[in-house]
């Protein structure tokens, strides 16, 4: 746990790939687990998701075989690594104790974005009305369910 010193305390870096899609984010974590902590593939987490079953019995008792283990290493983080996780945050919210504290990467990941399109003359006028679209090349059910229907979905083979 986290002594009050320079770093972050003890951490497990809960990522949610079931394939090897993401050999370099795997990569980039291991090589520095001795100062992150530790890491976690949360298999079957995003299926679940994925497949309407976000708020699920079954998805509290895999969060369960898979948040248990951090609590007993006394952590202090738990990253979350999967663009998907932020749907979790209500969920892992309930099941950890209130000192352990939930790190997004997704805003990270949107400073990149935004990065990587400045780089690329590639961003909007900001005087523009912003609006959102939103895409899924699953069922789009599933998508509206999980935003509460706030959005406008529409599928998109990609």
């Amino acid at each position: 746990t986290d002594s009050g010193g320079s770093d972050i305390g003890d951490n497990i870096i809960l990522d949610g790939t079931d394939s090897n899609r993401s050999n370099e984010f795997h990569n980039l974590i291991l090589e520095d687990a001795i100062s992150i902590g530790s890491f976690q593939v949360g298999e079957g987490i995003v299926p679940l998701i994925e497949s309407g079953k976000l708020n699920s019995t079954e998805m509290k008792l895999l969060l369960d075989t898979y948040i248990k283990p951090m609590l007993e290493q006394n952590i202090d983080y738990l990253v979350l690594g999967c663009t998907h996780y932020p749907y979790l945050i209500p969920i892992l919210a309930e099941m950890l104790p209130n000192d352990v504290k939930i790190i997004d990467s997704g805003l990270a990941v949107a400073k990149q974005t935004q990065l990587i399109l400045s780089n690329l003359n590639l961003l909007e006028d900001a005087t523009l009305e912003p609006t959102t679209q939103l895409f899924s090349n699953g069922d789009v059910s599933v998508l509206k369910s999980i935003i509460e229907d706030k959005f406008e979905v529409s599928y998109l083979d990609f």
